[in-house]
């Protein structure tokens, strides 16, 4: 039995400066619209450049207004910046406390739950993963009390950035592609016995589904773009779409839509 209907979309990068993800987006509005889900997740990178530009984030914020349901956001490294993921990665716009307000007060809160049927929804802020900052023992403490609080319910967990590659072993050393490995872990600590059966991402604008210690990983492709194969090596399938979730009393099932988009409106890359 169908408790509810969800779709997920990611990595939409609006911003009135990038006409064609704006384009491949209100492909992606009609194609959901239709599919009438209960909620939809924006799983981060709402905005092209969100971190620097309140404009990005109200564009955003109206073009979702499209949608027929209720739309819950997370940020992306391009909505509020990044932290230091090791030490060869710099960012060039360091999360903060401003931007990170900024983000909250177009777009809502950064972490939630919410919970529908037999199931919680909850959805954190993966850019204050291993940052060390206040905000990621914020959350933590969130993620604590969220996960034992949900009883019987299964927990469905939504985050920008994938744990992982493929297997824990992969995150050895940080990187900006995923999660800081020891974030990761502190993650893991917090939700303990309660732990999530499905963590949902965006990020690697790839779909790619993995199953580790009974958790399955599933990343959503971007609406926006696809990015080329020298710039990123080829982990699941590259395309433009959605994923379209029917979660149910005890699982769900989940459908990669993918988007009829002309090819030159699909290869691009993020700046």
């Amino acid at each position: 039995m169908t408790c509810f209907r969800l779709v997920q979309i990611s990595d939409t990068h609006l911003s009135r400066q990038q006409p064609v993800h704006n384009r491949n987006f209100d492909a992606a509005v009609v194609a959901v619209n239709e599919c009438a889900p209960d909620i939809i997740i924006n799983s981060g990178d709402v905005s092209q450049n969100g971190a620097d530009s309140e404009d990005d984030l109200v564009f955003a914020k109206n073009c979702h207004a499209q949608l027929s349901a209720e739309v819950l956001f997370l940020a992306g490294n391009h909505d509020i910046g990044d932290c230091d993921n090791g030490p060869d990665y710099q960012p060039s716009q360091q999360i903060d406390a401003v931007r990170r307000q900024r983000f909250i007060d177009c777009l809502g809160m950064d972490q939630w739950q919410r919970d529908m049927g037999t199931w919680r929804l909850i959805g954190l802020n993966a850019q204050f993963v291993g940052s060390n900052r206040e905000e990621e023992d914020q959350q933590l403490d969130f993620l604590t009390a969220a996960c034992p609080d949900a009883g019987a319910r299964h927990i469905a967990l939504f985050i920008h950035k994938p744990p992982f590659r493929k297997n824990p072993a992969d995150a050895l050393e940080a990187t900006p592609r995923f999660l800081n490995p020891a974030g990761y872990e502190r993650l893991s600590e917090a939700w303990r016995d309660h732990k999530p059966r499905l963590i949902a991402c965006g990020h690697i604008h790839q779909y790619y589904r993995n199953t580790r210690a009974e958790m399955e990983h599933i990343w959503a492709p971007s609406t926006a773009m696809v990015i080329p194969d020298e710039r990123q090596p080829v982990i699941g399938e590259k395309c433009l779409g959605y994923l379209e979730y029917e979660f149910h009393d005890d699982g769900y099932d989940v459908r990669c839509q993918t988007l009829d988009i002309a090819p030159d409106d699909q290869l691009s890359s993020p700046t």
